[in-house]
């Protein structure tokens, strides 16, 4: 995991990061320079790899993730996209900064090199076959369609549903976005985590790797993207590390996120809870993962 992606990635191996500089008269210039060490696995687990998302405020960069088309899944392959991607500098020195990324379709990518097969392949018989998660897939098609959650006509972010189209096959397997499931088929991964590793009886992760899996790697670093006060990122998503300005009911190291489009969970081991919410709304996803939270945790306690 500290291994340097351009082990797995060569194609990113002589990234540069981009340092604005100021002078006496108040000028910006921006300049490339190498980074003070390489970006590892761990930094795109973590998102302080120098990453970024173009949807993010504008600046350069993310500009230039835009007109490349970095983040979409329905424009380039993966070697093109990597290719594109090895012409733009990282947005700063890796580990020193938090920015929610690309850095989780850059893990898929890494996962396709090991095991050489593509990640639909290797998703499914590492992760969806074991977990018995059978309606889980990067496309949806025939009688499924019919089961397919759509967006309105009207939603207020159609920019989504331009690229992230289920209903074709994309043109990469992308890490971070366009898997479709089922509320029930999301229930099993957190399921396996929330009983330390087991399901259905079958240990599939050791006690240790899901604790650490589950913990805190970033300390207060704070960044672009970054889930709020109270938390802080595990292995995969954020992590209550306080109940200090958290404005969702919960316990430290309760955790939650979602998909883009708008599915939302949160997952709590001191309560044994898990809640689960799927809407087609990416605008309204927050506001619903707030409301339901607040009336789960009213529940438990009277309130």
């Amino acid at each position: 995991m500290r291994a340097p992606i351009a082990t797995y990635l060569p194609e990113l191996k002589d990234l540069k990061v981009a340092v604005e500089r100021r002078d006496a008269a108040g000028n910006v210039t921006t300049e490339l320079v190498a980074p003070a060490r390489a970006p590892t696995v761990h930094d795109l687990m973590t998102h302080r790899a120098g990453f970024t998302y173009y949807f993010f405020p504008k600046n350069p960069l993310r500009d230039r993730y835009r007109e490349l088309g970095i983040d979409r899944v329905d424009n380039l392959n993966a070697d093109e996209m990597l290719q594109k991607l090895a012409t733009l500098p990282l947005a700063f020195q890796p580990g020193t900064q938090f920015e929610y990324s690309i850095a989780t379709d850059l893990l898929g990518h890494i996962i396709e090199r090991v095991t050489r097969k593509p990640l639909d392949v290797a998703l499914e018989e590492l992760v969806l076959g074991p977990l018995k998660m059978r309606d889980t897939h990067f496309q949806v098609k025939g009688p499924d369609l019919a089961r397919l959650a759509r967006p309105l006509a009207n939603d207020p972010d159609p920019w989504v549903f331009e690229w992230l189209d289920l209903t074709r096959q994309p043109r990469r397997f992308s890490g971070g976005a366009g898997l479709a499931s089922t509320v029930s088929d999301f229930m099993r991964p957190l399921q396996l985590l929330l009983n330390g590793g087991t399901l259905d009886g079958v240990r599939l992760l050791s006690p240790a790797t899901v604790r650490w899996a589950m913990a805190d790697q970033v300390g207060g670093m704070r960044g672009v993207g970054h889930p709020g006060d109270g938390y802080s990122w595990s292995l995969f998503n954020p992590v209550r590390v306080s109940d200090v300005g958290t404005v969702f009911p919960g316990n430290v190291g309760d955790l939650f996120w979602g998909g883009i489009s708008g599915p939302r969970y949160f997952m709590d081991p001191t309560e044994r809870l898990i809640g689960i919410i799927f809407i087609q709304a990416p605008s309204q996803r927050a506001a619903y993962h707030a409301e339901l939270r607040a009336m789960v945790y009213g529940a438990l306690t009277g309130g």
